[in-house]
């Protein structure tokens, strides 16, 4: 004899089926990676924004709370611009020579010549116009980067441990 009602969906003894097909699992699936993906990115852009925030005031701040002061938008007599050549701030930080080329969009891959371009910490930032760019050195005397967002004619600098090098310019079109 038969004690009661045969199990149904949902009773002790059986198992549940999924709702979702095994194509509306595959796409849950990826729109839970794309997310963590996204969110790691964020967070990874946050980290290198704010490593970068903090070389950048260690390098500009002094303990006698003077600060290096911009360099002038126009040159010498007649108000010529300044040359494409730089040195750097101090004797053995880096130097940049020449940018290739010396114009482009925003996510222009430019070459970045000069010397001492390697750093003790394993750290070259290049800035445009203030704004860190993604940079390769693949050599003491060469790296690349890729220009940030920006407009108009913008200062480019390298910084290493050893210090900032003076700037060249690069024109945003």
């Amino acid at each position: 004899m038969h004690g009661g009602p045969a199990p149904g969906p949902g009773r002790a003894g059986t198992a549940v089926p999924d709702p979702l097909s095994s194509w509306e699992r595959v796409q849950r699936d990826r729109r839970q990676r794309r997310l963590w993906t996204a969110g790691l990115t964020v967070l990874a852009a946050v980290v290198v924004g704010l490593a970068a925030y903090t070389v950048h005031r260690s390098l500009n701040s002094s303990p006698t709370g003077s600060h290096r002061s911009p360099p002038p938008t126009s040159g010498g007599p007649g108000g010529t611009a300044p040359s494409a050549t730089a040195s750097s701030s101090s004797p053995n930080g880096p130097t940049v020579v020449s940018l290739t080329p010396s114009s482009g969009p925003a996510g222009q891959q430019v070459q970045i010549s000069g010397g001492n371009l390697f750093s003790t910490d394993g750290q070259v930032l290049a800035h445009f116009g203030g704004q860190v760019a993604p940079t390769s050195c693949s050599s003491q005397t060469s790296c690349s980067a890729v220009a940030p967002p920006g407009t108009g004619r913008v200062e480019v600098t390298v910084t290493t441990a050893a210090g900032t090098s003076s700037p060249v310019w690069f024109t945003y079109r």
